[in-house]
């Protein structure tokens, strides 16, 4: 551990090390430390560190990534990485691993997939939390404009803006950090009676968003993009299915923009909604056997394109089964403890980074054998790679049927597992994740009054038994993806062969209704790859509130 203002390395991430810089230029930003990645965390270390930057035993404390691709011109990867907000001192150590983790679960994968990026090189960063009378993020190019909105208010809520005059504290201090960081930034702000708190400045790599094309989903709602599973524009197959998807029960309402992904719950319909307790049996019992039996007679035999019809009928009852059933479930199950740790202790679940850790199921048993592939003798490494293909091979680092599976990319799955082996064992991270949360458990109940200590101990085991579910499904889901990858494609060779396609991925180019009318055509589709492609330099606004796009998001 570094303090932060020793923290201008490069192992120690861009975040931290332009505040480092701008603590040494007088600029008001928390003190805190960083925890460099792969370093262990000593307890007696940790605890001598967070007595140092406060006073305050009730102080609570933000735990944030500060990783070696974030905070980047032209690459920010805001939303990529964890943030856990409002953690009490016993909390940090399992904030410190859960934003860790985040550089292993999938949208972080996606988003480096997707720009070509080495893998990610955590570290995190941890400061007090600043008691604010307002959040905010100022933008200093192309119009100077301050968002700002009420503490515990989420960026899509009620947000105001204000243009700021030129001598106001805020833009005097952002001025500095544009001159630190050599370029418009986009700054966040915590307004406090002494007047603002600096805490991030990355470079401003929106600018052709805001003077960019109309970001209008047709309605008034709440819209996020889908920035975890889709880090890239989908490409028009996957764009069919998402319509074919319209009106699932259960399922959020989405929205295809310049071909970004965007979902709300805004007048979804609402789907059969499983009780918490009985999720993980009604996914065993139910959901599971009858994904099951629609995807495996099509992956039990080489690719055909016939199979077209009846792929993309399972993939519309996994959808139905495992989005629109089981996610609801969860979502619920997350509420019902979010809303009891509220109403007792008046702090959100998301304050309890380390209190759901290490319920991991198909997430932790991946990255364990991707982790024995790694570290294994040669000799043995063949079948582990035969194993981790057939248990994984559906995997893909995008929700989208242009993005070829591991299956299809054994070079992909070796790197992954030379990156996994470099550290400790998946599975003994899990049960150290296990022992935190256990420790967090019985730390939030010695605080609760007696009357809400029955229902606390009866929802945290519902949500953690919940959780591996949702991971399970994510398994599915993948493999209904490549379901109709597999006759796409084979129809895609098919036609490269004669000339009739540029190249055979091309297919994932054209509606997949115009591939099941025979209607190929070459020019389209090598148009919208180059649209795609170009779409792909736009930086999508991270949320549409009220049709007002908003481009930042805390990180």
């Amino acid at each position: 551990m570094i303090r932060l203002d020793d923290a201008d390395l490069p192992e120690a991430g861009s975040k931290a090390r332009v505040l480092a810089r701008a603590r040494r230029a007088g600029i008001a930003v928390p003190d805190g430390f960083v925890v460099l990645p792969s370093e262990i965390v000593e307890p007696e270390a940790l605890a001598a560190e967070l007595a140092r930057i406060t006073h305050d035993a009730a102080t609570r404390f933000v735990v944030r990534s500060s990783a070696d691709v974030e905070d980047a011109t032209g690459a920010s990867a805001a939303g990529v990485f964890e943030s856990v907000a409002g953690v009490t001192a016993r909390g940090v150590a399992g904030a410190i691993a859960r934003v860790r983790a985040s550089g292993e679960r999938a949208a972080a994968k996606a988003y480096l997939a997707a720009r070509g990026l080495p893998a990610a090189h955590v570290a995190v960063l941890v400061q007090p939390l600043v008691e604010a009378l307002r959040l905010g993020v100022l933008h200093t190019a192309p119009t100077l404009v301050a968002e700002e909105r009420a503490p515990g208010e989420p960026e899509w809520g009620t947000v105001t803006t204000r243009v700021p005059a030129s001598d106001d504290a805020l833009v005097v201090g952002a001025r500095r950090l544009e001159a630190l960081v050599g370029a418009p930034v986009d700054v966040e702000y915590a307004l406090t009676e002494a007047g603002p708190v600096f805490v991030q400045a990355r470079p401003l790599t929106a600018l052709t968003a805001h003077a960019g094309p109309r970001w209008d989903p047709g309605d008034d709602g709440t819209w996020i993009l889908d920035g975890e599973h889709n880090p890239s524009p989908l490409s028009a197959a996957q764009i069919s299915l998402v319509t074919r998807l319209e009106g699932v029960p259960g399922l959020a309402r989405q929205r295809v923009l310049h071909g970004w992904l965007f979902a709300s719950r805004d007048g979804a319909v609402q789907g059969p909604l499983v009780e918490p307790g009985r999720l993980a049996e009604h996914f065993a019992n139910d959901v599971l056997p009858a994904c099951e039996a629609a995807l495996a007679p099509l992956e039990a035999h080489p690719p055909d394109a016939r199979d077209l019809d009846d792929a993309l009928a399972a993939f519309t009852l996994v959808a139905r089964r495992t989005v629109g059933e089981l996610a609801p479930a969860l979502a619920r199950a997350r509420a019902l403890l979010d809303q009891l740790l509220r109403a007792t202790l008046g702090e959100p679940l998301a304050a309890h980074g380390a209190l759901l850790g290490g319920t991991g199921g198909v997430t932790v048993e991946r990255d364990q054998l991707l982790w024995r592939i790694g570290r294994a003798d040669p000799a043995v490494r063949p079948s582990l790679v035969d194993e981790y293909q057939r248990r994984f091979g559906a995997c893909a680092p995008a929700w989208d049927v242009s993005v070829p599976p591991d299956n299809e990319l054994p070079t992909r799955v070796m790197r992954a597992a030379a990156l996994v082996a470099r550290g400790p064992s998946p599975a003994a991270r899990q049960r150290h994740a296990i022992e935190l949360a256990d420790i967090e458990e019985r730390a939030i109940f010695d605080r609760l009054d007696e009357h809400s200590r029955r229902p606390f101990s009866a929802l945290v085991p519902l949500v953690r038994a919940a959780l591996p579910v949702a991971e399970a499904d994510d398994l599915l889901f993948f493999r209904a993806q490549r379901a109709v990858r597999r006759p796409l494609l084979a129809e895609g060779l098919a036609r490269a062969n004669i000339n009739e396609l540029d190249l055979p991925e091309h297919i994932f180019e054209l509606a997949i209704d115009e591939v099941r009318a025979g209607r190929i055509d070459a020019a389209e589709a090598r148009r919208a790859h180059a649209e795609r492609m170009a779409r792909a330099r736009l930086s999508p606004p991270r949320s549409i509130v009220q049709r007002q796009p908003a481009w930042t998001s805390a990180s």
